[in-house]
């Protein structure tokens, strides 16, 4: 982590929205993303001012019982708190690189039991349009570091 921030950002081109997210009962979930506007050169990253983003976990998308929610913030989050952080990691010549950190701590990895997950993450914007950023699994397995 950078900052407290996690490193290794991929990027996500608009359009592209299977996510597979991959966690472990014996560690931290933390991973940066990017989402990219069509395939430019130089790339066009979706600027997040004024969003919000939540995210939900169940065994299946119809079922009431959540198994993980989050959401996020723009200011940074407290320390052991799970969440979704979206800042402008940039400089003033690398400005307008908004990225968001998916950060699960594993005390909530652990009341999960061990399966596959439907998953999404949503986005709202500040004229309250709720954009679809992504949709998939997240797979949690026990881990044997305890």
């Amino acid at each position: 982590m950078t900052n407290g921030r996690p490193i290794n950002a991929p990027v996500f081109y608009s359009g592209e929205y299977a996510v597979t997210l991959q966690t472990f009962t014996d560690a931290d979930y933390a991973q940066t993303f990017r989402v990219q506007l069509g395939n430019t050169i130089p790339p066009v990253y979706q600027n997040f001012t004024g969003y919000t983003m939540e995210m939900m976990v169940r065994a299946h998308p119809e079922d009431v019982e959540v198994f993980l929610a989050i959401t996020s913030s723009s200011t940074g989050m407290a320390p052991g708190q799970s969440g979704i952080d979206i800042y402008d990691p940039g400089t003033e010549t690398t400005a307008g690189l908004w990225e968001f950190a998916v950060i699960i701590f594993r005390e909530q990895l652990q009341k999960i039991p061990e399966g596959t997950y439907a998953q999404s993450l949503i986005a709202t914007g500040p004229d309250g349009f709720r954009r679809d950023i992504w949709r998939g699994d997240l797979i949690n397995t026990i881990g044997p570091t305890r």
